[in-house]
C-alpha cells in the first residue's frame, strides 16, 4: 500500500526547489495538499477500500506537479501561454521516473499518469481509459474543482469587493450558464465572469458526494454573500445562478 505520509514528505521536498516566498508557487503547495484531502473525502464518500483512498490521495497529491516548473519559466499558470501543465506533470513524473519517489507499485503508475493528464481537460476521452482509469481521473478533476471553489471564496477575490462590485457577466457567460455549460476560459471577460465559471463547476462534477461535498460548505453563498453589485442587471443575474445552482445541486442530490 501507498504510504502516503512518506509521499508527502517527498512532495514537500520537491517543492523547496521553488521559490515558495512566492505567493503563487506557494498556493499551489497548499493547493495539492487540500486536494489530497478532498480525494480522500470523496474516495471514502463512494466506498472505495483502503488501498484506492491511498491511491486518490496520491493522485491528488501530484495531480499539480507540473504547475512548479511551468510558473517558473513562464510566470504564468495560463497554459495557453505556456504549457499544458497536466502533461507536464506527468512528463516530470513518468518520463524522468520521479513516480518512484511517492510509490514504487508499478501496477498504479498507468493510472495515476492518466489521472494526471487528464485532470484539466474540458472532456474525457473515455474510449482511451480503462474503467478504473475512468472512475480515478473523474475523482481528481471533482476534487481540483472543489478546491478551485475553496480559494475562490478563500483567495483569488479577497479584499477586492470593490472592484468586483463595479463589474458585470458578459452575455455570452451568463447564457453559457443559463444552458447549464461548464464555461470555457477564452469565454471569460473579467473576474465576474470567472466567478460565474467556477459556479459552473457543478455542471461538470461526476459524482453525488462532490455536490453533497460543495453543499455542506456552502460553497456558492459564501462566494456570492459578500459582494453588494452596484449593477442591477448584475445583481438580478447572479441572484438567478445561485437560485439555478442551488436547485440543480439539490436535483443531483436526490
Amino acid at each position: 500500500m501507498i504510504d502516503i505520509k512518506k509521499a508527502q514528505e517527498k512532495f514537500i521536498n520537491f517543492t523547496k526547489n521553488y521559490d515558495l516566498t512566492e505567493r503563487k508557487i506557494k498556493m499551489k503547495q497548499t493547493h495539492s495538499i487540500r486536494v489530497m484531502n478532498v480525494m480522500k473525502k470523496l474516495a471514502e464518500g463512494i466506498g472505495l477500500n483502503q488501498e484506492d483512498i491511498e491511491l486518490a490521495k496520491l493522485i491528488g497529491l501530484l495531480h499539480d506537479i507540473g504547475r512548479f516548473d511551468q510558473y517558473t519559466k513562464y510566470k504564468t499558470y495560463k497554459d495557453h501561454l505556456s504549457i499544458d501543465h497536466a502533461d507536464l506533470g506527468a512528463e516530470i513524473l513518468f518520463s524522468q521516473n520521479q513516480i518512484k519517489e511517492y510509490t514504487e507499485d508499478e501496477k498504479d503508475y498507468e493510472v495515476i499518469k492518466k489521472a494526471i493528464v487528464n485532470h484539466n481537460k474540458y472532456e474525457l476521452n473515455t474510449n482511451e481509459l480503462t474503467e478504473r482509469e475512468e472512475l480515478f481521473c473523474k475523482l481528481i478533476k471533482d476534487a481540483d474543482k472543489i478546491d478551485i471553489m475553496y480559494e475562490g471564496i478563500e483567495i483569488f477575490w479577497k479584499n477586492k469587493e470593490e472592484e468586483l462590485e463595479k463589474q458585470e457577466i458578459c452575455d455570452e457567460v451568463y447564457k453559457s450558464f443559463l444552458n447549464k455549460k461548464l464555461i470555457k476560459n477564452e469565454m471569460k471577460k473579467s473576474e465576474l465572469d470567472k466567478m460565474v465559471g467556477m459556479i459552473s463547476f457543478i455542471y461538470d462534477f461526476n459524482f453525488k458526494q462532490s455536490y453533497k461535498y460543495i453543499q455542506e460548505k456552502n460553497f456558492i453563498e459564501k462566494m456570492l454573500n459578500r459582494f453588494n453589485f452596484e449593477n442591477e442587471e448584475t445583481k438580478r443575474r447572479f441572484n438567478e445562478i445561485q437560485k439555478l445552482a442551488d436547485k440543480y445541486i439539490e436535483q443531483k442530490l436526490k
